[in-house]
This record gives C-alpha cells, sequence and structure tokens, in this order.
C-alpha cells in the first residue's frame, strides 16, 4: 500500500523478493485501487490475473485492516449507510481499479520495466 504521491517505485525490494512468483505466475499485470476504503492510500495489485480476483484481494485487505483495527468500524457504518455491505465494496472497488499505476506515467513506466526485468533474470 502506498501513500498518495508515494513513489511506487519505493517497494522495489519487496518486488525483487516476490521474483519468484512472477515468475512462476507468468504474470506481472499491476492493477490499483485508489478511494475512501484506505483513505490516502493507494493499493497495488501485482501478479494478478484479472479485475475479479484483484476486487477479491481488496476486499480481503480492507477486512483484514478492519479485523486489525486500523481501519474504524465506525467509518465502514457511515460509508454503507442503507446498503449491503457485500454490494458496497463491490461497487465502491469496480468503480475505482485501475489498470496499470495512471497516476505518474513515468513511474508506471519504471515500474513495468523493473517487473518486466524480474522475469528476464
Amino acid at each position: 500500500m502506498l501513500d498518495d504521491g508515494q513513489n511506487p517505485l519505493d517497494i522495489i525490494g519487496v518486488l525483487d523478493l516476490m521474483k519468484y512468483k512472477f515468475i512462476e505466475w507468468k504474470n506481472i499485470n499491476i492493477f490499483c485501487y485508489k478511494g475512501i476504503l484506505f483513505k490516502d492510500k493507494i493499493l497495488l495489485v501485482i501478479g494478478s490475473d484479472n479485475p475479479d480476483e484483484v476486487l477479491d484481494i481488496i476486499i480481503y485487505m480492507f477486512l483484514k485492516g478492519i479485523v486489525k483495527e486500523e481501519i474504524g468500524i465506525e467509518s465502514i457504518t457511515e460509508l454503507i449507510k442503507d446498503k449491503d455491505i457485500e454490494q458496497f465494496l463491490m461497487g465502491e472497488i469496480s468503480e475505482n481499479i485501475v489498470i496499470g499505476y495512471p497516476y505518474d506515467s513515468g513511474y508506471q513506466k519504471d515500474l513495468e520495466d523493473h517487473l518486466k526485468g524480474l522475469l528476464n533474470d
């Protein structure tokens, strides 16, 4: 998870540790979620096959944050209001998932180049 405005290359060490997973998956797709669930953070999901899988991962991360009390339960009830939680989460996340890292094209290219380099090593 990145702070809004944080350089995604700050996580290169983590990506390097996952090199063999990326090779196993044969996948370096980049998806981002930036919405109300994680306040001013951007959640990067790298190596996922499709947006449905990304949606499940983001829901998991959100619920895990609630369990760990990193996300207050009061904020959820304010967001959901009269909606079903699953319906709310699926709608919110689906609307805010993007492919790549659209917040800075230079960072996106650097991130893609680094990931391609991991697969080619």
